[in-house]
């Protein structure tokens, strides 16, 4: 980045593979994967040294990371398991977000689905729901072409439509 930084982006998930290879042969990389995914554990202490006695700059990142009171360690320990479960319980509202509009969608092509076997025209159906007509219009379209579906399989072919239709200007942006 500069004369000064210089920003890596490792794999720690790997470091399990670097074990086989002789801690001499190590690249700096490779040192730093090990550094950082087991400086703490007691079982890799004597591999820890070796790269330690191997360079200096290990060697002071981890006499710093020794310096970290426990309780530090634990605090930031439990933060980011807090992170990680409040990861997870953004990811359940979306997708129960998501499901909440679904069943909206369903009920909508349920209505639609009633007006037009009662006869009204897509204009109508359209004003009596206050939709956009080509809304109306395309759910009809599916309704004609797939007479079978229950309203979920026609909610779930609109949304895949609209999907579709996303990767198709993703791919136009792309390749214009």
């Amino acid at each position: 980045m500069t004369e000064y930084i210089h920003l890596s982006i490792v794999e720690v998930d790997r470091a399990e593979r670097l074990a086989k290879k002789p801690t001499e042969q190590l690249t700096a990389s490779e040192r730093w994967v090990v550094i950082l995914k087991y400086a703490g554990d007691p079982s890799k202490r004597a591999w820890i040294r070796k790269i330690m006695e191997l360079d200096e700059g290990c060697r002071k990142a981890v006499e710093r990371m020794e310096a970290i009171p426990r309780e530090m360690v634990e605090f930031m320990r439990q933060t980011d398991e807090m992170a990680h479960k409040m990861e997870l319980m953004e990811q359940y509202f979306n997708g129960e977000r998501k499901g909440f509009q679904q069943g909206i969608l369903i009920n909508k092509v349920h209505l639609i689905r009633k007006k037009a076997a009662k006869g009204k025209t897509a204009e109508a159906i359209a004003e009596a729901l206050e939709e956009e007509i080509t809304f109306i219009e395309k759910i009809l379209k599916i309704i004609q072409a797939h007479p079978n579906f229950s309203d979920s399989q026609i909610a779930k072919q609109l949304t895949k439509n609209k999907r579709s239709k996303k990767k198709d200007n993703a791919v136009r942006l792309i390749y214009p």
